[in-house]
C-alpha cells in the first residue's frame, strides 16, 4: 500500500518523541527507583552511573524524583510480609537494593554511607572500649560489615524486622558486598520490631547504630521520637554512643537533631555526599563530650581527615537553622511537609532542565 510505514515504526517514533519531551541528561546526582522510573545503566568516568532526570510524578519523595532511566536486570522481585523487595543489577555491574521503591544501597558508593554510619562513631571511642554493639535496622549486613572490621567487638546484635531482607543478605550478590558479615560468629540476628526490642531487651551495649527508613509514615516516625531515644538509653553502658541515620531534608534533619538533644547531652550533626543519594545525614549522640579518641583505620575507602572535616562543615546559616529547632513529637508531619517543599524545588529543577534541552 502506498505510503505505508514499516511495522513498528509508529511506536518507535512515539517513544522518541516522549524521550525528547521528558528526558534531560544531568550530572551524577540522586539515583532512586520509582514508578515510571528505572535504574541507571549508562556509565561515566570510572564506571560511575550516569543519571538521566525525568519529569517528576506526583506523590513521590524527592529522592525518588531525580531517578534514572535505562535497561536494568532484576535479580529479585518479591513481596515480603512487610514490603516490596527489588534487587537490581545495572549495566555497569552495580547492585542496587530497593525496599518499597526506596533505595537502600547502591554498590557503587554504599561504602561512603556505611563508613559514615559505623566507622565514624568508632573514632569517638577509645581503642578496646567497644565490645558489644547493637544495630537497629541494617538488614543488608553492610553496617555490620564495617563494625566487624574492628577486632575488639566481641558481640554484635542486629535487629531487623523483615527476615526476607536478612535472607537476601546471606545470599550472593549481597553476601559478596557485605563480605558475609551475617556468617560471622560474633553476630546475632534478631527479627523483631525495633521499638519492641528496646522495651524487652536487658542487654547493654557500647555502641548503637539506628539505620531506620526515613520517617515518611507514622509507624516509622515513632522510631525518631524523643520517647524512643529515652527508652533506648536504658540499653547503653556508661560512655556509650548512638548514631542515627537522619534524612537530609532541612526540616526533618533539624527535627531529628532536636529530639536527640532532648534525650542526650551532646549531639554532633554530620553528613556525607554521595553520587546516588546526593546527601546522607547523621547524628552522633552521647551523654559524655564527643571527642576523637582514635586514628582513622587504614582500611577505609572514604574516610580520611579531609572527608571528616567536610562531613562536619556547615555554613553559618545552616548551623543556626539546624540548632534552633525545638523538639518535635510528630516527625512524620515534619517529614511530609519537607517532602512537599522539596517536591516544588525538584519540579523547578526539572522545568529548568527541560528548558535547556529545548534550547
Amino acid at each position: 500500500m502506498s505510503g505505508a510505514q514499516p511495522p513498528g515504526e509508529g511506536g518507535r517514533r512515539r517513544r522518541r518523541r516522549r524521550r525528547r519531551r521528558a528526558v534531560a541528561v544531568v550530572p551524577a546526582a540522586a539515583g532512586q527507583d520509582s514508578e515510571g522510573g528505572q535504574e541507571a545503566t549508562d556509565t561515566g568516568a570510572a564506571g560511575a552511573p550516569r543519571l538521566i532526570a525525568r519529569r517528576p510524578r506526583p506523590g513521590l519523595t524527592s529522592r525518588s524524583r531525580l531517578h534514572v532511566r535505562a535497561n536494568r536486570r532484576y535479580l529479585l522481585r518479591k513481596q515480603s510480609a512487610f514490603q516490596k523487595i527489588h534487587l537490581v543489577r545495572d549495566a555497569s555491574g552495580h547492585v542496587v537494593l530497593y525496599l518499597d521503591k526506596h533505595i537502600q544501597f547502591h554498590s557503587y558508593d554504599e561504602h561512603r554511607y556505611h563508613e559514615a554510619l559505623a566507622t565514624f562513631p568508632m573514632l569517638y571511642r577509645a581503642p578496646g572500649s567497644v565490645r558489644s554493639a547493637l544495630i537497629l535496622g541494617g538488614g543488608d549486613g553492610l553496617a555490620a560489615r564495617e563494625l566487624l572490621r574492628f577486632e575488639e567487638i566481641e558481640r554484635l546484635v542486629n535487629v531487623e524486622l523483615d527476615p526476607e531482607v536478612t535472607a537476601l543478605a546471606r545470599r550472593p550478590p549481597v553476601s559478596e558486598i557485605n563480605e558475609r558479615s551475617f556468617f560471622d560468629p560474633r553476630v546475632e540476628l534478631v527479627h523483631q520490631d525495633a521499638a519492641r526490642y528496646i522495651e524487652q531487651a536487658h542487654e547493654r551495649f557500647d555502641l548503637v547504630l539506628a539505620d531506620f527508613p526515613d520517617p515518611a509514615a507514622p509507624v516509622l516516625a515513632k522510631l525518631y521520637a524523643v520517647e524512643f531515644y529515652q527508652r533506648l538509653k536504658r540499653l547503653l553502658r556508661p560512655g556509650a554512643l548512638v548514631c542515627v541515620q537522619s534524612l537530609f531534608l532541612p526540616l526533618v534533619y533539624c527535627c531529628i537533631g532536636a529530639n536527640l538533644r532532648e534525650a542526650f547531652r551532646h549531639v554532633l550533626p554530620y553528613r556525607t555526599s554521595m553520587t546516588t543519594m546526593v546527601y546522607s545525614g547523621f547524628h552522633l549522640a552521647a551523654d559524655e563530650p564527643l571527642v576523637r579518641r582514635r586514628p582513622i583505620p587504614d582500611w577505609t575507602r572514604y574516610l580520611n581527615e579531609g572527608a571528616i572535616a567536610d562531613m562536619q562543615a556547615f555554613a553559618a546559616d545552616e548551623q543556626a537553622y539546624l540548632l534552633r529547632h525545638p523538639p518535635v513529637r510528630d516527625v512524620h508531619r515534619a517529614c511530609i511537609a519537607a517532602m512537599r517543599e522539596d517536591e516544588a524545588l525538584y519540579a523547578t529543577v526539572w522545568q529548568t532542565l527541560a528548558a535547556r534541552q529545548r534550547d
